[in-house]
C-alpha cells in the first residue's frame, strides 16, 4: 500500500467536502435581491430539480410551486460564489412536476452526491436553530433576530 495516495472520505455533512467552494453566511443575510441556488428541505430531505437527469438545486429567483414554505428564505451562505437560500416546506406539501425529495439521512439510501449531502446538513442545522431559538430559554419571551447577525435577543 506504500506509494499509493490518500482517497479522500468524507462524512455526510463535512463542510470540507466543499473545500473553499462554500462561505458561510456571516450574518444569516445577504443584501440584494434573494436569487441563486435554492435548498428546499421537506422532512429530512432535500428537494432537488430532475431536469437535466441529474439531481440539482433549483437555481435563479425563487421557484414557483413552493408557496407553502413555512418560513421567509435563509441565506445559508454562497456556494461558488452564488447564495444559498433555505426554505423548509411541510412534510405533506404536494411538489410542484419535476421536483423531488432525496432523503439526506445515509443510512437511508440516499442518492445525493456528497455536495448536496451537506448543503442539505447544513440546511437542516440552520433550521434547527431556528425552530429552537424562538423563545428565550430562561424567560420564555420570543426572540427576534438581532439585524445583521444569526443571533436572537
Amino acid at each position: 500500500m506504500s506509494g499509493m495516495a490518500p482517497i479522500a472520505a468524507y462524512l455526510p455533512f463535512n463542510r470540507d467536502c466543499l473545500k473553499a467552494t462554500f462561505e458561510p453566511a456571516k450574518r444569516g443575510a445577504v443584501e440584494g435581491a434573494r436569487e441563486g441556488r435554492w435548498v428546499i428541505m421537506q422532512d429530512q430531505a432535500l428537494v432537488v430539480a430532475t431536469d437535466a437527469h441529474e439531481l440539482a438545486l433549483p437555481a435563479g429567483a425563487r421557484p414557483a410551486g413552493f408557496e407553502k414554505a413555512t418560513m421567509e428564505p435563509l441565506c445559508l451562505g454562497h456556494h461558488d460564489g452564488v447564495p444559498c437560500w433555505v426554505l423548509e416546506l411541510p412534510k405533506d406539501a404536494p411538489l410542484p412536476p419535476g421536483f423531488h425529495a432525496e432523503t439526506v439521512v445515509p443510512m437511508r439510501g440516499t442518492k445525493l452526491p456528497d455536495e448536496l449531502l451537506t448543503l442539505g446538513g447544513m440546511a437542516m442545522q440552520a433550521l434547527w436553530w431556528e425552530s429552537t431559538s424562538r423563545h428565550c430559554p430562561r424567560c420564555g419571551t420570543a426572540t427576534t433576530r438581532i439585524e445583521g447577525e444569526w443571533g436572537k435577543m
